[in-house]
């Protein structure tokens, strides 16, 4: 019985510390009286969050035009080229034909390989895919037969760089 006394008291006293805090003494944060009462002097005007800007903005587009001018006048500008810029070739040399050459500078090339198969004695053909970058000055198309050597990682997945064109399509 003495356990129960005691819930009782302990009961009394929890609505006691309830009430002893009432809701309209509670102060309300300064963020919440700005965003309803408007601005004040404390937020100045220029708080508002801003657009991030570019030092220059000039459409893709227009590099693009100025390269194609350029090559117009016979100057290859891409960096990348084998021929006319700082790019240094090494490792394999290869041989396949282009499959896409939808992005920019870019050509996707289809490289068949044969496998041996050592159950059964035989070779099975396999191809890779292989991101290339093809500059301007060389401009592969769709169905050309081209020769392409390794370098440095140009991007995430291009490692090879376009070096001639074997046969045209």
């Amino acid at each position: 019985m003495v356990k129960k006394t005691e819930s009782k008291e302990m009961e009394e006293e929890k609505p006691a510390k309830k009430a002893a805090v009432p809701k309209a003494e509670k102060q309300t944060p300064a963020k919440h009286e700005a965003k309803t009462e408007g601005k004040t002097e404390a937020q100045p005007a220029a708080a508002e969050p801003k657009k991030m800007q570019s030092k220059s903005k000039a459409p893709k587009s227009s590099a693009k035009m100025d390269q194609q001018a350029a090559m117009a006048s016979g100057e290859c500008t891409d960096r990348f080229c084998p021929v006319h810029g700082s790019s240094k070739l090494h490792g394999r040399v290869l041989e396949g034909t282009v499959i896409s050459a939808k992005a920019y500078k870019t050509v996707t090339v289809d490289k068949l390989r044969s496998f041996y198969l050592t159950k059964y004695e035989r070779y099975e053909k396999r191809h890779t895919k292989l991101l290339v970058h093809n500059p301007p000055c060389i401009n592969a198309k769709l169905g050309d037969e081209v020769r392409i050597m390794e370098t440095r990682p140009l991007s995430k997945t291009k490692h090879f760089i376009v070096i001639e064109v074997l046969t045209k399509k």
